[in-house]
């Protein structure tokens, strides 16, 4: 497929770039309503077009709500299913509901991070690459020089005195690492009681192991994302 990216004229390509798609053929149907437009793909909650990191986020802040079911909701094949608009308690928010209850059972619940684990790193449409942005500052400090075999505890910190975090619901943040130095699997994150991000509430974390290749960087570079 090619798909071209016009000006504010709209005469002619100011980008065109071609793109190969490849397609499965899938018997699915058995009397259930086809779905063509504003389609349900189990696991992307945002509706962006990808199951990642940031579909945990709506999950959390609407834990609870409670909605339409959908009587074929089918969590083994991924594709983009047909589900009736919910009643939404916050017009004001852009979040369509139905989008995040992923196994269809009429409820926002934690069941509903199966389908993003499940599907994490599928695709239904053209996603661009996310430039990495926050509204308040997310750094690590710790030591980071310590000698073979031993751990490296880092805290985190979020918000500066300058710039306090407030009303926050949820973050997410990369860990790049060299898996030449560390156990591609050993990153973890732990929560303390008296944090003020985990004080008199539940909490959903999420972790997964990404791997990216890097032209200009020797090796093979890792990548956790993190959804506390």
């Amino acid at each position: 497929m090619t798909y071209c990216l016009t000006g504010a004229d709209s005469k002619g390509c100011r980008l065109q770039k071609s793109v190969k798609i490849e397609m499965d053929i899938l018997e699915i149907g058995n009397g259930e309503p086809m779905c063509f437009d504003d389609c349900i793909w189990a696991g992307d909650t945002n509706d962006d077009g990808i199951v990642d990191m940031q579909d945990l986020l709506p999950l959390g802040r609407f834990m609870g709500a409670i909605g339409r079911p959908r009587e074929e909701a089918n969590l083994e094949v991924w594709y983009g299913q047909y589900g009736e608009n919910w009643d939404n308690l916050y017009p004001e928010l852009q979040e369509e509901l139905k989008h995040i209850d992923a196994d269809g059972d009429s409820m926002i619940t934690a069941q509903d991070t199966v389908a993003i684990s499940r599907f994490y790193g599928r695709t239904h449409s053209l996603v661009p690459s996310q430039l990495t942005y926050s509204d308040y500052e997310i750094r690590l400090e710790g030591d980071v020089f310590v000698e073979p075999g031993q751990e490296v505890v880092l805290d985190l910190y979020i918000g500066s005195e300058n710039q306090p975090v407030t009303d926050l619901y949820g973050f997410t943040f990369a860990l790049n690492f060299n898996p030449l130095f560390f156990e591609p699997e050993s990153p973890q994150i732990e929560f303390f009681d008296n944090s003020w991000l985990t004080y008199i509430t539940r909490r959903c974390c999420l972790c997964r192991e990404k791997t990216e290749t890097v032209r200009s960087k020797p090796g093979l570079p890792e990548r956790m994302d993190f959804l506390p």
